[in-house]
């Protein structure tokens, strides 16, 4: 029986990102305007002078000088550890038509390649990159890829702000910190409450597409508009299916509160390195604005989104610009370094190329590499 869904992919696949068939969603290549590009590194660049401290890169080197390199190491080799563990949890929402998941190797080969893409290539392709190397070593099409990334990446958004929303029932932010004459804790909070309760709602629109689609399209009187809000929708829904076993899901629960606590830990080790605040809440807070940071569009590797996204949160526990700047950008650049080598490691292992892969593939998405050894 031929295998007929819905599945969107994101915009960065075509001008048009409308849903459509499976087979048309095969031949779909991927592009994107100059526009995007261009804009991506404006506001990149925009961020990194807005992140810079005020008298420049004049006190940096102090900074660097005084970091403690035993810590920064652990704190890499921390970062680092959180992309075997992504790739177990992927495993588990990873399953071909039959029900079957990925041999193990696959997985973790498409998951450093699409990481490393992410800090290669622009518009976060890597994501996409991610999709086509598991369907081409041996992982389920790629549109059933795609719908279990769009997955994790809702359980990656829920675990975030769930960790943030628990941060913040305790004194994690200084009273006497304001912002525009009011407590910052005030304005962190209903961050996490409306992200906590726009979560909430995607959840529970993912369980029930349909009638999600319907009020959708009331609210929304433009069908083209509609039909872009609709898309995420559908792959959500879509990917979900695998999570019909109760044990699954509370594997994938777990291993999203391991990936994100393990990846926070990863920051506070950072800043710990550099004598600066790093224990359970600056680390988790910091996560938080990293995490919504890099959703801005930005230059490959998110460039100067990451750094303006710590330093502002480090703001909030009176850090200097110059020290988290310093923090920010060791830890960037260090941490750039590990998956990349991996994923170039993995593109040699397995025979896969990034061009093709970043192309969309002469052979299409859902073929696989002869001799390829993952």
């Amino acid at each position: 029986m031929r295998l007929e869904t819905r599945v969107w992919i994101p915009s960065l696949l075509s001008r048009d990102s409308r849903p459509s068939t499976l087979d048309s969603q095969l031949q779909t290549p991927l592009s994107r305007p100059l526009a995007g590009l261009l804009i991506g590194l404006g506001i990149s660049a925009l961020a990194l002078w807005w992140a810079l401290p005020a008298d420049g890169l004049h006190s940096l080197p102090g900074y660097l000088a005084s970091a403690s390199p035993a810590t920064l190491f652990l704190a890499v080799l921390v970062a680092t550890l959180t992309f075997p563990i992504r790739a177990l949890r992927w495993r588990l929402l990873l399953r071909a038509e039959e029900g079957v998941a990925p041999p193990m190797a696959a997985v973790w080969h498409a998951t450093a390649i699409g990481f490393m893409a992410n800090n290669v290539l622009p518009f976060r392709l890597g994501e996409l990159v991610r999709g086509l190397a598991v369907s081409r070593l041996g992982g389920p099409r790629f549109p059933a890829a795609i719908a279990s990334i769009a997955v994790e990446r809702v359980f990656d958004a829920l675990t975030v702000v769930g960790l943030f929303a628990l941060i913040l029932t305790g004194p994690a932010i200084p009273a006497d910190l304001t912002i525009g004459g009011r407590p910052a804790v005030d304005f962190v909070r209903l961050i996490g409450l409306l992200g906590v309760g726009a979560l909430v709602a995607a959840a529970i629109a993912g369980f029930f597409p349909a009638a999600a689609e319907r009020v959708l399209r009331k609210l929304v009187p433009w069908p083209k508009l509609a039909d872009k809000l609709a898309g995420p929708l559908h792959s959500f829904a879509h990917g979900l299916r695998v999570l019909h076993d109760p044990k699954r899901i509370a594997l994938v629960v777990l291993g999203s509160v391991a990936l994100w606590s393990v990846n926070a830990w990863s920051f506070g080790l950072a800043f710990q390195a550099f004598g600066l605040p790093g224990g359970v809440a600056a680390s988790v807070i910091i996560q938080t604005f990293v995490v919504f940071g890099v959703a801005l569009p930005a230059a490959p590797g998110y460039v100067g989104v990451f750094e303006l996204a710590i330093v502002a949160a480090a703001k909030l526990f009176g850090v200097p610009d110059t020290a988290a700047f310093a923090a920010a950008l060791t830890y960037h650049i260090l941490t750039f370094i590990p998956v990349t080598l991996l994923g170039a490691w993995s593109l040699a292992r397995t025979g896969l190329r990034l061009g093709e892969l970043s192309a969309g593939g002469a052979g299409g998405p859902g073929s696989r590499v002869e001799g390829a050894a993952p």
